[in-house]
């Protein structure tokens, strides 16, 4: 289970129409920052970026042991011919 130690930031955009995106998000725990853009909830789809120390991660989830410090972008976007049910 995470544990957050330190300062918290959260800063959140939400639009809700016929979908919910998330034009823009940032999350700041301790040193681990993620980072939302462009992200459709229902399609599953938009951009996450992860950066933080394997040090900073470990505080917040001590289950996961990781060889070094991330900085990850995951892009997705949704399935040629997906439905949207």
């Amino acid at each position: 289970m995470a544990r957050a130690r330190g300062s918290i930031a959260a800063v959140v955009g939400v639009r809700v129409g016929d979908t919910l995106t998330v034009p823009y998000a940032r999350l700041a725990v301790g040193g681990v920052e993620v980072i939302a853009t462009a992200v459709d909830v229902e399609a599953m789809a938009g951009e996450v970026v992860v950066d933080g120390s394997a040090a900073a991660i470990a505080q917040l989830v001590p289950e996961v042991v990781l060889p070094g410090d991330v900085n990850a972008k995951v892009t997705s976007t949704p399935s040629m011919g997906a439905s949207r049910s």
